[in-house]
This record gives structure tokens, sequence and C-alpha cells, in this order.
């Protein structure tokens, strides 16, 4: 558990400083094409990707923190998700401090060309309430930088890509949306808060050495 503890919160710090970069997360095999060869897919505010065109995408734990990724031109299968945590109130020193809701896998199929710049469009929520009732009947529609619908969501007909091992073992995968929930920042206070004294040791002294 301590170990695996110390695998999300480097994760996220290192996604903390990934995501100002720019960069297009890679959906694809082969040597990293420029910018100007592809189009982008941003996931933001509590959409997850899971894979594009069955292949398993990089799972960044706090997609509420926008992530641009690069898809090559052409057709594309995306598996997604919606994803939140929120903060509850403590029933006892033990309980957790916040909850996660997310939704089933949906599935989209997208062209696109190079130059593209394409995002999520969905329902919000502002509470936890919200979140549970969004989730459980999620909709998305895939839009272009004019606003317009490509592509809306639809069930899936690929299985769910399985989160990594560590992350499962932690039992973390939620993602947190500035505003309506918790911070990222908030978050990994939370994971922080949650490890014991000789964890926190042990993940600095593996963490900068």
């Amino acid at each position: 558990m301590g170990f695996s503890r110390r695998v999300v919160l480097l994760v996220c710090l290192l996604l903390l400083s990934a995501c100002s970069s720019g960069k297009l997360v890679k959906t694809y095999s082969g040597d990293t094409l420029p910018k100007a060869q592809l189009a982008s897919l941003t996931a933001g505010e509590n959409v997850s990707l899971l894979s594009v065109n069955g292949e398993k995408v990089p799972d960044y734990l706090l997609s509420g923190i926008s992530v641009d990724y690069g898809l090559k031109p052409g057709k594309h299968v995306v598996l997604f998700q919606y994803e939140s945590v929120w903060s509850v109130a403590r029933v006892s020193e033990d309980s957790p401090r916040s909850k996660a809701v997310e939704s089933v896998p949906r599935e989209v199929t997208i062209d696109v060309k190079a130059g593209d710049r394409l995002s999520f469009r969905y329902a919000e929520a502002s509470n936890i309430r919200e979140a549970e009732r969004l989730a459980s009947n999620f909709e998305a529609d895939v839009v272009n930088q004019k606003g317009w619908v490509l592509a809306s969501s639809g069930d899936p007909a690929i299985q769910k890509v399985e989160a990594p091992e560590a992350v499962a073992a932690a039992g973390v995968g939620a993602v947190v949306s500035p505003g309506s929930g918790l911070p990222a920042v908030d978050a990994i206070k939370i994971l922080w808060a949650d490890l014991s004294a000789e964890d926190k040791k042990d993940f600095l002294k593996w963490a900068f050495q």
C-alpha cells in the first residue's frame, strides 16, 4: 500500500508539471509527429480517456487538469468515461475524506484531419448528487473548434481498459475537477495526509534519490 501511494503521488506531481508544457499526448505508435500533422482532442473537466482504437492511452489520474491528446488523421474509436471525486464529511477517523463517482465507459467514433482541435461537451455537476445522476446515464458530444458537433457518445463495442495494477491497488483512479469537487492540489494533499510518517519519509527518499 505504501509503494502504491508513493506511485500515485509522484504521478500527480509529474502531471501538474507536464500539463503546462503544451505537448500532445501520443495515442499512436511510432515516432512523435509534429503538432501540424496531428489533430488534438482535449479531455478536461471530468472526462478520462481509456483507449483509442482499442489501444490504452496514458492514465493521468487527474484528468480534470486538461490533457490534450494527439490523433493521426483518419477515423478513430475513442473509449472514455466520466469521473469525478468529491469531498465528503468524515463519520469516523478512519472513514474516507472523498468519494469517487464514475460512469460506465462510453464510446465515440470521430474522423479527423491534421489541425483539427476537438473537445468533449457534456453537462456538468455542481455537487455529488448531480454527479451521480450524470454518471448514471452519461452522454457527451465531441465538438470542433467552431463548436460544431462531430459525433455523440454511444455504448462501447469493446471492453473497458483496466487501470494499471499499481493504481488499482491504491484504490485511486478518480478525476479531480477544479470548481466542482476537489482541485488537483487538494487531492494531492489528501493523499499525502493519509500516508504514515514512515511512508512520507520513504516517498521523499525514493522520489528525489
